[in-house]
């Protein structure tokens, strides 16, 4: 019961630690925003410098593009908008304990979806909600989820309003800049990967990521999720006998991966193999 009791824990440990999406821009990683479920990893020079001819690049330069076009996009929230967030904010605050920043990116995040739902722009969705990220990052905190609702919502209606105030002006400002950026951000890749010796993808997009250590530190202290720079492509030639008679069968490539799932694995046994016979060790000692 006490066993099942700690797994239990543990696994409700793990799916909390995931619950919630990274409130902040990772600087390090140039300026992107990165959701509590991404997939982020190093992919070594001789890989990346293919996958740099077909990766999207939309994050980066939605990143990039935002703040360039942010002295330029001045709009403020407007009462009407504030007095409407106000209401429904309240709302979602007694029924949902969050933080101002949760709050914000929430109603936000829906603004965009009714707002880009008949749009033509190819970047329409990811320019808003990058948009919402960046202005509830600005304006709302990730430290008052004990605040009252009125005062909490002041707060995240700020956020929200200026967000939606200037959306229009970032998606067009955006647009306008959006295929030179595209160039731009492969060229940069393909430089990343030469010399750095390859770059961070995350969910399949290229990181812009001056420095690849510094980025993936700050991914791993933002969504918890290691990411492995030792990767080394060149991987030996295993032989294997598949019917054992003695000869090697099949010859086959160890991925770094492969080895280090296997090492984990092997790792596992041995622990669990020590704690199952310690336990025993123990109940037999507890015998009359």
């Amino acid at each position: 019961m006490h066993s099942r009791t700690l797994t239990l824990l543990a696994s409700s440990a793990f799916a909390l630690s995931f619950a919630s999406p990274a409130g902040a821009a990772l600087d390090a990683c140039g300026g992107i925003f990165l959701t509590s479920d991404a997939h982020c990893a190093y992919v070594p020079k001789q890989e990346c410098e293919t996958q740099c001819q077909t990766t999207a690049v939309e994050q980066s330069c939605i990143a990039t593009l935002e703040t360039d076009c942010e002295s330029s996009c001045t709009e403020t929230a407007t009462s009407e908008c504030t007095r409407d967030c106000q209401t429904s904010c309240v709302q979602d605050c007694q029924a949902n304990a969050k933080t101002s920043r949760g709050l914000c990116r929430g109603e936000c995040g829906a603004d965009c979806e009714a707002d880009c739902q008949n749009s033509d722009a190819d970047i329409c969705h990811a320019s808003c909600t990058h948009n919402c990220d960046s202005q509830c990052e600005h304006h709302c905190h990730d430290d008052d989820q004990d605040v009252d609702c009125s005062t909490k919502c002041g707060t995240t209606c700020e956020g929200r309003c200026t967000a939606s105030a200037t959306v229009s002006c970032q998606r067009d400002c955006q647009t306008s800049q959006y295929e030179s950026c595209t160039t731009t951000t492969v060229e940069q890749c393909h430089t990343d990967c030469h010399d750095q010796g390859g770059a961070i993808f995350c969910d399949g997009q290229f990181v812009n990521a001056s420095d690849v250590q510094a980025c993936a530190a700050q991914i791993e202290a933002t969504i918890d999720l290691h990411i492995d720079l030792d990767v080394n492509v060149e991987a030996p030639k295993t032989s294997v006998d598949t019917n054992g008679d003695g000869k090697a069968d099949v010859g086959c490539s160890v991925s770094p991966r492969m080895k280090l799932a296997r090492a984990a694995t092997t790792t596992s046994i041995i622990t669990t193999t020590f704690a199952v016979l310690g336990a025993l060790f123990l109940l037999r000692r507890r015998r009359p």
